[in-house]
C-alpha cells in the first residue's frame, strides 16, 4: 500500500504580525492534514527555514507539535539582519517519510529610532527657556535604536517671521549639539528635533510626543 503523503494546509499559515520588525517575536501557526490510517499527529514533523531578503539560509526551526494537526513557533529576526522581503521554507515529513513542501514570505522592518527626550542649557524639553543674546545654545540627547544605528541628529529653530535654522550631527553617545546665537536674530525661536538611522528612518519629536516645539527666547543684549 502506498503512504498517504501529509499536506501542510497552505491557506493556514498565518504569522502574527506581518511586517514584522527586527528584534520583534513573531509566531507561525499553521496545519497539516494526512488521509494515511496509521499516521496521527505525533507522528507528524513540522520545520521552517528562514531565508533573509539577501538569500542567506538561517538554521532550520523545529515547530511545536499540538498533537492536534496543529504546529507553531515563535521566531524573531536579528537586528543585524536585513530588511525586507524573508521566505519561509516550510516542511512536514511523517512516520514513513512523506513529505510536504511550501513556502510564505515575510516583511521584515526596520526598527525608527526612538527620542526619550533631550535638554537645552540643562532645561528639559517642556520647559521654555530665555538666554542673553550672545550665550550658547546646548543641546543633550535621550535616544535609542533597537538595532543601534542611530546616524545623525537634526535641531531646527522657527522663529515668528518663519526662518528656519537647522544644524545636524553624526551620532555618538554623548553628542551635544551647540548653536550661537549671534547666529540667530533675539526674540522667540520653537525648537524641533528629529533622529535618523542608516536606514533612512527619521523619527520627530514633535510628531511622536507632542512636546515640542519648545519656546526658547533669546534676549536683546541691552
Amino acid at each position: 500500500m502506498l503512504n498517504s503523503l501529509p499536506e501542510i494546509v497552505v491557506p493556514s499559515i498565518s504569522f502574527s504580525k506581518d511586517p514584522i520588525k527586527r528584534a520583534e517575536d513573531c509566531t507561525l501557526n499553521l496545519n497539516v492534514t494526512d488521509d494515511d490510517t496509521y499516521t496521527l499527529p505525533e507522528n507528524l514533523t513540522v520545520s521552517m527555514t528562514i531565508q533573509t531578503s539577501i538569500g542567506e539560509l538561517e538554521d532550520p526551526i523545529e515547530l511545536t507539535n499540538n498533537n492536534n494537526w496543529t504546529f507553531t513557533t515563535t521566531f524573531s529576526i536579528d537586528i543585524t539582519k536585513p530588511v525586507g522581503i524573508y521566505q519561509v521554507h516550510i516542511g512536514v515529513e511523517d512516520q514513513y517519510g512523506g513529505k510536504d513542501n511550501t513556502t510564505a514570505v515575510i516583511f521584515v522592518e526596520n526598527n525608527p529610532p526612538e527620542i526619550q527626550g533631550y535638554y537645552v542649557n540643562g532645561f528639559a524639553m517642556n520647559q521654555s527657556i530665555s538666554v542673553n543674546y550672545g550665550e550658547d545654545l546646548v543641546f543633550t540627547f535621550d535616544v535609542s535604536d533597537v538595532e543601534g544605528t542611530i546616524d545623525y541628529i537634526t535641531v531646527s529653530l522657527l522663529d515668528a517671521e518663519n526662518n528656519w535654522y537647522n544644524i545636524s550631527r553624526i551620532y555618538l553617545p554623548g553628542t551635544k549639539i551647540t548653536i550661537r546665537t549671534e547666529e540667530l536674530i533675539t526674540g522667540v525661536w520653537y525648537a524641533y528635533i528629529s533622529v535618523t538611522d542608516v536606514d533612512g528612518a527619521t523619527t520627530y519629536l514633535n510628531s511622536d510626543y507632542g512636546l515640542a516645539p519648545q519656546e526658547i527666547n533669546i534676549i536683546p543684549d541691552l
